[in-house]
């Protein structure tokens, strides 16, 4: 049974956010598997978009500012990563799946049908 906080918006439309959100995860989301349970992840340089994302889907944890520098001395920005794993991760995707394209919406069955 999922355990995440409802989708529920004060003062907002709520289909809005959720449309909002799915795009964001269309585009910079991956579904995978971690340990065998559903694992959902949306990793940005822009903080804000990421907590934004997170404040619309609160189902998950944001991580960071992560940074890496690598030996080269090429700097990249700091990202964060939202995640969402196991039962989140499920309502999550019960959630956002009615906005995502088909290719998405495949990519994310293949996912919960693979054998851990």
């Amino acid at each position: 049974m999922p355990v995440c906080r409802p989708f529920v918006r004060r003062g907002g439309d709520n289909h809005s956010m959720l449309a909002w959100a799915a795009g964001l995860y269309e585009g910079e989301g991956p579904a995978t598997r971690c340990g065998g349970y559903l694992r959902l992840a949306l990793k940005m340089t822009n903080e804000e978009a990421v907590r934004r994302f997170a404040a619309v889907v609160p189902c998950a944890t944001v991580y960071g500012p992560y940074n890496y520098d690598q030996p080269d001395g090429c700097v990249r920005k700091p990202h964060w990563i939202w995640i969402a794993q196991r039962d989140d991760a499920l309502s999550v995707a019960d959630e956002l799946r009615p906005w995502l394209t088909a290719a998405r919406r495949a990519q994310l069955e293949r996912v919960l049908r693979a054998e851990a």
